[in-house]
């Protein structure tokens, strides 16, 4: 999703905050750890970190 989106000409910051709502609202990763949402926030940043470096590697 980010690297199409990289692709498609958006800036960093539309595409990590898309990846990011993504996630928040599709991933079940993210209801298990709901509960303590400390982990809910170091989950999703770890994942959008990787998501932004994998879009802007080069192909």
């Amino acid at each position: 999703m980010a690297k199409k989106a990289m692709q498609a000409g958006w800036d960093e910051i539309t595409t990590t905050l898309t990846v990011l709502h993504y996630l928040k609202n599709h991933s079940p990763e993210v209801g298990r750890r709901r509960k303590i949402p400390q982990l809910v926030w170091d989950y999703l940043f770890k994942i959008v970190w990787k998501a932004m470096h994998e879009a802007k590697k080069e192909p």
